[in-house]
């Protein structure tokens, strides 16, 4: 799992994601999503999950070494239904 804000920095990656993109966590975090892994299917993904605000499932396929993927992308809401932007939406 991938977490990134309204700008597509990761805020938070799980170890079977770096596992896939080759990559430690420390090293990714504040980083742009396209510096990590570049795919233009990832960017589709977000851009209709954001809109429809829906989840989105699609197929991720990397080259080195050949693997498949199931990637599900969804924008992500607060307890009280509005969506999460990388923001604090606690209340004051």
């Amino acid at each position: 799992m991938i977490a990134i804000d309204h700008q597509r920095r990761i805020i938070h990656v799980n170890h079977v994601a770096c596992e896939m993109t080759g990559s430690e966590s420390d090293e990714s975090i504040d980083k742009l999503l396209s510096g990590v892994i570049s795919a233009d299917v990832i960017n589709d993904a977000i851009k209709q999950s954001l809109h429809s605000q829906s989840v989105i499932q699609s197929e991720l396929k990397l080259n080195s070494p050949p693997r498949r993927f199931n990637l599900y992308t969804a924008a992500l809401k607060g307890s009280d239904q509005k969506q999460l932007d990388g923001r604090c939406h606690c209340p004051t």
